[in-house]
Formats: structure tokens, sequence, C-alpha cells
């Protein structure tokens, strides 16, 4: 236990390559508001902007959670993934035999290139989806994700794969 170490929300962000926003929408961006992020900082999105119920999105549309995380801190370097796979599923990046795909977006080329390494060194298949508007759609297939796993049934071991020929 020698290597746990806690700090504050702020100490935790200065200096970090790499932060991983995975709180509740409600807190979001008031938390992320309240630090002062670096500006060469690579944020992962991987938030659902989910109602209270978990019965649909309150951002989209025109928007996405992603794209208002970006505009609260000022930043360009803003990725959306992970948010379409539950995190009882990261350990085991196979299904129904072959691996599964993480969509992931953002307008940072070099942003995006850490977020693919991180997705790829996971076990998973990076698929970049393009622009960070195009977090409305990765935000709405986890919405239709957790309506298939917990209303219809399939259960949480479940993934989206895009095959192309």
């Amino acid at each position: 236990m020698d290597d746990i170490e806690v700090k504050s929300q702020q100490a935790a962000v200065d200096g970090a390559e790499l932060i991983i926003v995975a709180t509740p929408w409600a807190v979001t961006l008031a938390t992320l508001d309240a630090l002062k992020i670096p500006s060469q900082t690579v944020i992962l999105d991987i938030t659902n902007p989910l109602s209270p119920d978990v019965s649909e999105l309150v951002v989209g549309g025109k928007t996405s959670a992603a794209e208002e995380v970006a505009r609260c801190l000022g930043s360009t370097r803003v990725v959306k993934a992970f948010n379409g796979i539950n995190a009882a599923n990261l350990d085991n990046p196979a299904f129904a035999g072959s691996q599964a795909q993480i969509p992931f977006c953002g307008d940072d080329a070099g942003a995006k290139d850490v977020v693919r390494k991180l997705i790829e060194e996971v076990g998973f298949v990076a698929l970049d989806c393009g622009e960070l508007k195009n977090a409305r759609y990765l935000e709405a297939m986890a919405m239709l994700w957790i309506q298939l796993a917990f209303v219809e049934g399939y259960g949480m071991h479940c993934a989206f794969r895009l095959s192309c020929s």
C-alpha cells in the first residue's frame, strides 16, 4: 500500500498529462469549473449526461456532455471515450470472440492520440469517430446500450462494433 497517496482534487490535476472525468453529470461542470486545469492536459470525458433516474439524456441534440466540458474548461483537448461500456467489462475486452471497440472523438489530434494509445493498451480496438461534436451520437449510443442492457434484458456483457467492408 506504499503506492497510495491521497491528494486534493487540485493537487491531483496539477501536472497531470491526462485527467479522466468520471463524475455524475449533475456535478461534472461545477467540479471542473472549480479546478485550474493546465491547458496542455488531455481531458478524457467518459460521462453520460443521464437524468437522475437514468431514463434519458439531459443534454443532447445540438450539444453533448463532452462539448459542454470543453466549453467549461475552454479546452480543445477534450476527448470522449469509454462512455458506452460498463466498468465491469473493462478487464475483459473480448465479446463474442472478438475485441470490443471503443469509439472516441475529439478536436485535438495529439489528445486523440493519447486516448487511442490508452484504449489499445487496455486491450480494446480504438474506433476514431472524428470531431468532438460527434460525442452527441456516442452519448446517444450509450443511452441505447443502457436500455438494451437493463430494460431489454441483454445484460451488461455486450458492446457495439462497427464492421465495414
